[in-house]
This record gives structure tokens, sequence and C-alpha cells, in this order.
């Protein structure tokens, strides 16, 4: 990989900690320390760690000191570009329309924690996964493991849900006030969707790699 875009790649990746952080303080200090319970804020805390790591073996590679990437941080990042694209498409298709439509875009999309999670991180981790990371061409298989961590929070909430330990918190995850075959069909879409993004990705890292 060039030197030039091996530095354009880590600037992204320390811009997207940074507002990664900056988001998490303004969401701590606006709900508390819930934030588990939100696949969004999930899997911007684990995005946040993943471009960590990829920034701190570039800097290794400007220095000389390594030639590629661990093969497990490549699946960190891609996991992260997975889940906040799965976010990113989520609140814009599902939960804007679900809540109020254009009357809620706002808060969704720009208010406090949620311009740096609903928007300006996902819109990061996309660009340089797809164009700027030196990763090497994702496997096949790793198109249907990137799933785990939906599948690990989907079922999570699911349980607490019945159990009446938890309300929702996404509207699609309230199993126990809407008909069983909503509930279905909505995991059956949300899966089907982030095994689209996750083909998707790996179609256009492949291709960018492969250049």
């Amino acid at each position: 990989m060039k030197a030039g875009r091996l530095k354009i790649s880590l600037l992204c990746n320390l811009l997207t900690v940074l507002l990664e952080a900056i988001g998490a303080g303004l969401y701590v200090c606006r709900s508390g320390w819930n934030f588990a319970e939100f696949y969004t804020e999930d899997s911007n805390v684990f995005a946040m760690l993943a471009c960590l790591c990829l920034a701190l073996c570039e800097m290794e590679m400007l220095r000389g000191k390594r030639t590629s990437i661990p093969g497990w941080i490549q699946f960190a990042k891609y996991i992260s570009a997975v889940c906040l694209t799965l976010t990113f498409l989520v609140v814009i298709f599902v939960l804007i329309p679900m809540q109020g439509g254009i009357s809620t875009a706002h808060f969704m999309l720009v208010d406090g924690s949620m311009l740096y999670h609903h928007l300006f991180c996902p819109i990061l981790v996309f660009v340089s996964f797809v164009w700027l990371d030196p990763l090497d061409p994702l496997a096949k298989k790793d198109t249907m493991l990137v799933l785990v961590p939906t599948l690990i929070y989907a079922g999570i909430l699911i349980v607490l849900n019945l159990l009446q330990l938890a309300d929702g918190p996404y509207p699609f995850l309230r199993i126990t006030k809407q008909p069983w075959y909503a509930s279905v069909l909505w995991m059956c879409l949300l899966l089907a969707g982030t095994y689209g993004i996750a083909w998707m990705l790996r179609a256009l890292e492949v291709r960018q790699t492969d250049r």
C-alpha cells in the first residue's frame, strides 16, 4: 500500500476513535451507563476499539516495524463496518419512519450523541474499510461469521423481553407487544439485511484490494 493512502487511513481511523469517544461521552452524560442495552452503542464502542487497534498497527507500518495488519484486527474492522452500516440503514429506513418520520429525523441524526453514532462514525468506518484500510481480501466464510454479534445481541434481548426484564429497546424487539409472526418477520429481515451488508462490504473490499 502506498504511504499516502496509509496515512489517510490512519487519520480516518484516529478521527473515528475521537468521534466515537465524544459520542460516548455525550451519551453517558444524557442517559447514564445503560449503553449496553442498545445495538447502536455496543456497535460504536466495538468500532472505537477496532479502529484504535488498526490505527496502532498502521503507525507501526509507517515506521517500518510491521508489514501487515493481524487477521483478527481486520475481522474486527469488518464487523464494525457491517454493524455500523446496519445501524445507519435501520435509523434511516426503520426507526425514523416508525417514530414520526421527518419530525424525528433531526433528533435521530444530529442531536447529541446521535450525530456521531448514527451519522459521522458509520460513514467514516464504511469509507475507511472499503477504500482506505490496508486489509487483505476477506474469505467467503467471514460473511457468515460476521452475523454472530448481531445474533448474540438479538438473542439476549429477545430473552430479556420474554422475561419482561427489558422493553425493546427497539420497536421490532418488543416481541410481547406484537404478533409472533411480526417478530419472526422482523428477525428475518434484519438478519437478511445484515448478511446483505456483509456480502456487499466484502465484495467492495475485495475489489479494492485486487487493484
